[in-house]
């Protein structure tokens, strides 16, 4: 499904450092009722320090024939898995007036609704790339002398889609 996000769409506050200090940002979406061809995406806000995960990984198995002639061993590829895609963010309870207080709560939300989503990161170049995911870890973090965070992680399920 393509992803399109609204021409007055601003990118979330305190977005993380991308290579060469640009900046890179994480978007949630939601189908509205009614109009299942149309994900609407919201900016994740308050993300400190690096989305990590952005990548996939391809399970290997073992197919090698046993026998006193093999000393090497034959793997072949299986399952592609993308991510997890994990971050950390500032933990702001109470902000349901702010733009980007969706960000901690909705993820929370979502995690304990068990809501399969869609997700998008858009690079710096403006290219958006997008997976459906569900948050498998919400995790805040209660620090009593500094600011309270949040640790999450993305369980992808299915393929990711890469902008051309």
């Amino acid at each position: 499904m393509p992803l399109s996000l609204p021409a007055n769409f601003t990118p979330p506050p305190t977005m993380p450092s991308a290579i060469a200090g640009m900046n890179v940002w994480l978007a949630k979406g939601a189908l509205p009722w009614g109009c299942p061809q149309t994900i609407q995406y919201t900016g994740i806000g308050y993300i400190t320090g690096d989305i990590a995960g952005l990548g996939g990984s391809t399970k290997m198995a073992d197919i090698t024939p046993h026998g006193p002639a093999t000393q090497f061993s034959y793997d072949f590829p299986t399952l592609r898995t993308w991510g997890p895609v994990t971050f950390d963010l500032n933990y702001v309870p109470g902000l349901e007036g702010d733009a980007y207080a969706g960000g901690i709560s909705g993820l929370m939300q979502d995690w304990a609704q068990g809501s399969q989503r869609e997700f998008a990161v858009v690079w710096p170049d403006g290219t958006i790339d997008y997976w459906t995911a569900y948050v498998s870890k919400c995790e805040v973090k209660a620090a009593t002398t500094a600011v309270c965070t949040a640790a999450v992680t993305l369980a992808s399920f299915g393929p990711p889609t890469f902008s051309a």
